[in-house]
């Protein structure tokens, strides 16, 4: 695998209410020269089904001691893949929504690291892409 570490860093995030925080990946664009059978590609079609792009948060301070900014699932505890474009993952969260402690967060910070996985036997030497998309939502 290769790994990017701190491949987005969330140095204050504040907001005013509860919210999660989604990434989400598009399909590979990969060499032409790429075999019809790897991981990123099937029947010279790419694909976004695969597992190859994994996600890591980590160095996460919470901004609040109730409702702060934790890492969603596990996506604290070790790397895992992120889905497709048409179902993001949900990898951060924070805030309280009550009617007594509706709140959000305040200097929360966070740092999001990146493995890809790679597949040596098929997975050859050229330029390849994926599009991230991180999404705020309350």
């Amino acid at each position: 695998y290769i790994e990017i570490t701190d491949f987005i860093e969330m140095t204050d995030l504040d907001v005013n209410s509860n919210f999660t925080i989604t990434i989400h990946r598009g399909p590979w664009t990969i060499p032409t020269e790429y075999s019809n059978d790897g991981d990123k590609q099937s029947g010279n079609s790419p694909v976004d089904t695969d597992n190859n792009l994994q996600v890591l948060v980590d160095n996460i301070t919470a901004g609040y001691a109730t409702g702060g900014l934790a890492a969603a699932n596990t996506y604290g505890d070790d790397y895992l893949a992120i889905s497709n474009s048409g179902t993001p993952s949900t990898i951060l969260s924070g805030g309280v929504s009550s009617a007594d402690a509706g709140h959000g967060v305040e200097n929360a910070s966070a740092d999001i690291n990146v493995r890809i996985l790679m597949d040596w036997a098929k997975d050859i030497e050229g330029a390849y892409g994926i599009t991230t998309t991180l999404t705020i939502v309350e």
